[in-house]
């Protein structure tokens, strides 16, 4: 029987929508500010990897309850580079898996009041085969 083999290139993912963090804070207090927000809970889950399997990268699942959505905290630099390099200015990202790819506009603005972050801006979407790595977290 054949193993049918395909690269980074050959699979199409939808990406979500990425939205970039940058801040002093490091990730535990982070979660622990989102948490002191109304509707957020965030709690520490298993760390990500790079779709090559290159280091580790600090997660937490933020639960949206206002919005029944689950989002994800990455820390974007890791224990052998960056989760993605494009983005290397920025200290964690931020993406919904569930329900939908989108992180609701009301939850966003709740993110973007707190005063520990410098910068939170939506991101482009990361090309192949960087987008594997989205497909790790699910």
């Amino acid at each position: 029987m054949h193993e049918l083999v395909l690269s980074p290139d050959e699979i199409e993912i939808e990406c979500p929508e990425i939205h970039g963090l940058a801040t002093p804070l490091k990730a535990y207090k982070l979660a622990w500010k989102l948490n002191q927000l109304p509707y957020f809970k965030a709690r520490k889950t298993e760390d990500a990897q790079n779709y090559v399997n290159e280091g580790y990268h600090l997660m937490y699942e933020i639960d949206d309850l206002d919005h029944d959505a689950l989002l994800l905290l990455v820390k974007n630099k890791g224990t052998n580079g960056f989760f993605y390099k494009k983005y290397k200015e920025f200290d964690f990202l931020l993406f919904s898996i569930a329900p939908h790819l989108q992180i609701v506009n009301r939850s966003l603005t709740k993110i973007k009041a707190m005063n520990d972050l410098s910068l939170f801006i939506t991101l482009e979407p990361v090309q192949s085969p960087e987008n594997m790595n989205f497909a790790q977290l699910l």
